[in-house]
């Protein structure tokens, strides 16, 4: 075997075939290439051979296409060495995902380890319906049992990172799931605090901050702070002498007494702060140190029950959870490894065939295992892992979100280097993809000491190398998007965002005219949120573009398309399905096309009326005449579609359908973006297929399963994303180009590793995962103490003592075994929540390090950042700052446009772009200004027309003198809003509207509310900046009314009766009516339904918003300016069929003094009807 080609590294990786081996192989160095090279070189005679067979070898994977990647090149090298005997073999050989590998272990061993064979392997949205089903079962029959747990917290979230006990049962079991103990391994830490250490702790530092302030001088701040302090101190005292806080440290009596001292903390102990003289500044601090410490503590103790009954839960859940997949023949990828580990350790026979069966057993993407996969693979690799590869590399180590822990990693490779293993170490340093350039710019941020320091591995160019590049520009490409500086600015951080997109469009389109392709290019994003800005950005400057990564397939419009299809052709009488088809691309039907199909003649008055869409179609079917040409296609493509879906595999049915409609065909000829859609219709259809052959199910199941899984948030990336060949630019996840290369890579949106911010903070911390959980509810009972909470610390600033406690508390987490080193609570949390910070940052630039070396030519580097206020230091996020301090030292980036060295053939230019609102018009001879402006926010103004009376504006009545709203019949136009009718709207009163709009909706901001309320229904997502922007120009607001915009939905998602409203099984927005009443129609729209299901039975319950209104007017004003209002919204439900309604008129800018927000209530049942009728036919003869 001529292994001439391979560098010393890899060469001695391929033939060290006798004893262990531990390779760190950096990007682009080959690893691929080194590892099929390895298995055909033992199985030629001129390594003796180290393996008789393929079958002898045992090749682990990352991915399913790395592994049939590893396959294909096996087979070609051995044919090329006269192995085809072995290359037939290759397919059934051991080269899998180590999920694949174990897969294939239990189903051949299935009967000895009580497992079906036939077991199906559970996928993510099955898993979550099973979760979700078991957690709802647990907390049905537990009764009381977790009735405190549900009072405290919400039984499940609505919005993103919203604390539930739904989540936070996820969150343990999902970490629990990759450890041996499973939830036994979790440990909520160190045992709370008794309440009266804490309050002779709390009472100590107000006596010895009252000592310092003694001698602080006469001023008023003095003078508070010793009355602070003499106050506090009495009430501590009254707490400890009534012998309240002399309890144990857990169980119901040390509850009571932490409530205890909660309640006087809250009322009695403030924390004392101020200027004072230099003398008593110390002692202050001090002082509030403990007291900061001394809430959290208190804090934590509150909920410590709650965490022992969510342990508990989460326990249970466990249980029911693995039961379900019991009945259900199914693992999921957890109990593929866990099981396997059992089999290899509690069943000597088998072990014993797998520790003896194969000669090499290889690791590829090392850095991503975790130890439960460390100790599997250990049973398999001989004696003190004697026939064991890993290839890896620390650097690329970017998976901590799926279980993968570099630590563990590090700790493996202290383990090969062992005397004990006496492994052979090997660097794969050559990088074969990335011009030095790139490479050096790397270094300069990465060699850092507090980026990758000593650790770094240093990647040297290949000599050889071939270079493509034809830019002008350097290599290096820097851009800082930079806000400025304060609030109220108008600009934000999708403004920034934006700067960097045209940004990158720009010097994209400028490597275009050098010679560049477009499919040369890439643009990787730390996440895909902003993908969309990118995009516009890059078709602006003339680029067709993919997003061909990221889990963005799932909310393809094209995928939706495809779910509605199987679901209209599963289910005949499915008509939301049917239409959506048929209004799609797919079908094109035109208005005319509808109106055929949704209306017929009535045989006996002769007039049209409606039809379902459903009883159209099969009235139409097989009719030629009169028929437009592509109604007439599409009948008889959904009818032949749903006869042929009775016999054939939907599957099929489906890729027949999308195929004869024409729609393939008008998707590739829209160019890339046209083919990125078709690779997402025909990948759905492939999905449905696995689906079919996962298990035998009838179409209507099947189009169940496949709706599920796009619910479930599949982690599909599109399917698009192997490339969609042609001339156009690729945006993808830095996760999705793993393993990839471009020549021309631009980063952006990678700087973001924030903090945890949950109520409950959980850690996978070695062998143990540790949690730490704060209240909910019960600091609503003491509001300053959550106040402090918020804000408090854990070390006590610089005290010996304090800094035991830090040091001892991340011995803790860490996994110290020294039981007499305790620490408090509230060190624990702290400490626990600065690992996991510190882990999100170090795998923060892990990811982009992975991102910067998937380029082979050039960089195009997108910050963003805000300025700082003058005479404030500069201040970046981490990761942008690591690229600061590689280049320009201790100082700041420079201003304008610069060259930055960093050690290439040429300095980096580096432009610093500043970010202006574009709201701001520059004045009217200023030239230079609108010369600057960027030509792709250019805009064109009218003049005012002077003196001109303004045209009232009026709401179209329908010509219908028998429709009217209770707008229309009220006595004055008069309801609360943001600020008053705007002008132009005074002639709204009495006009009739058939849409039943209130005063509310008539202003600008009013009509804004209900439009974002209606998306928090409707997506149950607090609206985001950027849609808070689009309502704020889609309805002309200034930035005063947008900030108040934001404010009102705010307190809206806060109040009780949001939380009470979407408890209902169902909530519907915007529900329009239209009722008879005494000859005439009663038309109208309530903002928020909520009903027990989609009949018009039972109760309901109504939301009305107002927004603005009178500072501190009665509420029984306020109930008698919308009483008539209640009554027609309740009269057009009560006449549609429900018995009983209640109605909420809810101010959302008025808030009682207990925090909620003021409402009034209206309360009707079946036996007003009659009243209601004679109020709004009184109301309208008087208007």
């Amino acid at each position: 075997m001529n292994l001439d080609a391979c560098t010393p590294g890899q060469r001695a990786s391929v033939e060290h075939v006798e004893g262990p081996l531990l390779v760190s192989a950096g990007a682009g160095s080959g690893k691929t290439f080194t590892l099929t090279q390895r298995i055909a070189y033992a199985l030629l005679p001129d390594s003796g051979p180290a393996a008789d067979g393929i079958d002898e070898v045992l090749a682990i994977t990352f991915t399913e296409k790395a592994a049939s990647e590893i396959k294909a090149r096996v087979k070609r090298t051995l044919r090329a060495e006269g192995l085809g005997g072995e290359a037939l073999k290759v397919d059934g050989a051991w080269i899998s995902t180590i999920h694949g590998m174990c897969a294939r272990i239990l189903r051949a061993h299935a009967l000895e380890l009580g497992i079906d064979p036939a077991f199906r392997i559970v996928g993510d949205a099955q898993r979550a319906d099973l979760l979700e089903t078991a957690i709802d079962a647990a907390l049905s029959a537990g009764g009381d049992a977790y009735r405190a747990l549900l009072d405290e917290y919400k039984a499940r979230s609505r919005m993103p990172n919203e604390t539930s006990v739904a989540s936070m049962v996820e969150a343990l079991i999902d970490k629990a799931a990759g450890q041996r103990g499973g939830i036994d391994a979790l440990d909520f830490g160190p045992t709370s605090e008794r309440a009266s250490v804490l309050a002779r702790d709390l009472l100590l530092a107000y006596e010895e901050a009252a000592g310092a302030l003694a001698g602080a001088g006469g001023s008023a701040t003095a003078e508070r702070a010793r009355a602070q302090a003499a106050d506090a101190a009495s009430a501590l005292e009254a707490f400890l002498a009534g012998g309240v806080g002399e309890e144990c440290a857990e169980g119901d009596g040390a509850d009571v007494a932490l409530r205890a001292l909660a309640g006087i903390v809250d009322a009695d102990c403030a924390r004392i702060g101020g200027n004072f003289a230099a003398v008593a500044k110390p002692a202050v601090r001090a002082f509030q140190a403990v007291y900061d410490r001394v809430v959290c503590q208190i804090a934590l103790g509150l909920a410590r029950p709650f965490a022992s009954a969510l342990v508990d839960l989460a326990a249970d859940v466990s249980f029911r959870y693995e039961e379900a997949k019991r009945e259900a023949c199914a693992l999921d990828n957890d109990d593929l490894l866990s099981r396997t580990l059992e089999a290899l350790e509690g069943h000597p026979d088998i072990a014993r065939r797998y520790e003896q069966r194969f000669k090499l057993v290889m690791v590829d993407e090392f850095q991503d295992t975790s130890q439960l996969q460390i100790d599997m693979i250990a049973r398999l690799a001989g004696p003190n892992l004697s026939r064991l590869c890993t290839v890896g590399d620390a650097q690329q180590s970017i998976y901590r979100f799926r279980g993968a822990d570099v630590g563990v990693y590090e700790e493996h490779k202290r383990v090969m280097c062992s005397e004990a293993v006496g492994a052979r170490y090997v660097e794969l340093n050559r990088n074969f993809r990335s011009h030095a350039d790139v490479l050096s710019f790397v270094d300069r941020v990465f060699e850092q000491p507090h980026v990758f320091g000593s650790a770094f591995m240093s990647l040297s160019p290949c000599e050889a190398r071939v270079s493509r590049y034809r830019g002008r520009a350097p290599r290096i490409d820097l851009v800082l998007a930079e806000l400025p500086p304060g609030r109220g600015t108008g600009v934000g951080a999708a403004d920034a965002k934006r700067a960097c997109a045209r940004a990158v469009a720009r010097r994209f389109a400028a490597l275009k005219d050098d010679g560049h392709a477009a499919g040369e290019m890439v643009v990787l994003l730390g996440k895909m949120s902003r993908a969309g800005l990118y995009a516009d950005a890059l078709r602006e400057e003339g680029f067709e573009c993919v997003i061909a990564g990221g889990s963005l397939f799932a909310s393809a419009p094209e995928v939706r398309v495809v779910e509605r299809l199987l679901e209209a052709v599963a289910n005949p009488a499915n008509t939301s399905a049917l239409f959506e088809v048929l209004a799609s691309d797919l079908a094109r039907l035109s208005a005319d096309d509808f109106l055929e199909l949704s209306t017929e003649e009535d045989p006996e008055t002769g007039q049209l009326r409606r039809r379902d869409l459903d009883k159209g179609l099969a009235r139409l079917v097989g009719r030629e005449d009169g028929l437009s040409p592509s109604l007439a296609h599409a009948l008889r493509l959904i009818d032949g579609a749903r006869h042929a879906i009775r016999t054939r595999p939907a599957s099929e049915v489906l890729r027949e359908a999308v195929v004869r409609s024409g729609w393939m065909a008008r998707l590739e000829r829209k160019g890339a973006c046209g083919v990125a859609c078709a690779a997402n219709v025909l990948k759905a259809i492939r999905l449905v297929e696995e689906i079919e052959r996962a298990r035998p199910l009838g179409p209507a199941s099947v189009a169940r399963a496949f709706s599920d899984e796009l619910d479930a948030g599949l982690k599909e990336a599109p399917g698009a994303l192997s490339g969609a060949d042609g001339d156009v630019v690729k945006i993808m996840t830095i996760h999705a180009s793993k393993g990839l290369e471009f020549p021309i890579v631009a980063l952006a949106d990678f700087a973001d590793a924030g903090r945890a911010g949950s109520k409950l903070v959980v850690e996978a911390c070695g062998e143990v995962v540790r949690g730490s959980l704060m209240p909910g509810s019960t600091l609503d009972a003491f509001p300053r103490l959550a106040k402090r909470v918020a804000g408090a610390v854990a070390s006590s600033g610089g005290d010996e003592d304090e800094d035991s406690d830090v040091i001892a508390a991340r011995r803790f987490v860490e996994g110290g075994v020294d039981a007499s080193c305790s620490c408090s609570q509230a060190a624990y949390r702290s400490a626990l929540i600065d690992r996991a910070a510190c882990e999100e940052l170090a795998e923060a630039r892990r990811k982009l390090y992975v991102g910067l070396t998937r380029a082979s030519e050039a960089l195009v580097v997108a910050m963003d950042a805000k300025a700082p206020s003058p005479g404030k230091p500069f201040s970046y996020a981490p990761l942008v700052d690591d690229i600061r301090s590689a280049l320009c030292g201790v100082e700041d980036f420079p201003e304008g446009e610069a060259e930055l060295a960093y050690g290439g053939t040429r300095p980096a230019r580096f432009e610093r772009i500043a970010v202006r609102s574009v709201d701001v018009l520059p004045a009217a001879g200023d030239a230079d200004v609108r010369a600057a402006s960027d030509a792709a926010t250019q805009r064109f103004f009218v003049p005012s027309a002077g003196g001109r009376a303004r045209i009232p504006r009026l709401f179209w009545g329908g010509g219908r003198e028998d429709v009217f709203s209770y707008s229309s019949i009220a006595p004055a136009f008069s309801s609360d809003s943001f600020d008053g009718a705007s002008e132009g709207d005074a002639d709204i009163e009495g006009t009739g509207a058939l849409g039943g709009m209130d005063a509310d909706r008539a202003t600008r901001l009013g009509a804004a509310f209900h439009r974002a309320a209606q998306q928090i229904v409707e997506t149950g997502g607090f609206p985001d900046a950027a849609h808070l922007d689009a309502l704020k120009r889609s309805f002309g607001l200034s930035l005063a009314q947008r900030a108040r915009l934001e404010a009102a939905c705010a307190r809206w998602l806060s109040s009780a009766t949001f939380a009470e409203a979407f408890s209902w099984p169902m909530c519907r927005a915007e529900v329009p009516f239209l009722v008879t009443v005494g000859g005439a129609r009663l038309a109208g729209a309530i903002d928020l339904l909520c009903s027990r299901g989609a009949c018009a039975e039972g109760r309901a319950l109504v939301v009305d918003y107002k927004t603005g209104g009178r500072g501190g007017e009665p509420l029984d004003s306020v109930r008698e300016r919308h009483g008539l209002q209640a009554a027609c919204y309740a009269f057009a439900l009560l006449r549609s069929g429900f018995e009983e309604v209640e109605l909420r008129f809810v101010r959302v800018e008025r808030e009682t003094p207990d925090g909620d927000l003021e409402e009034v209530r209206y309360r009707f049942a079946i036996s007003d009807l009659a009243d209601l009728e004679a109020r709004i036919l009184a109301a309208r003869k008087r208007s």
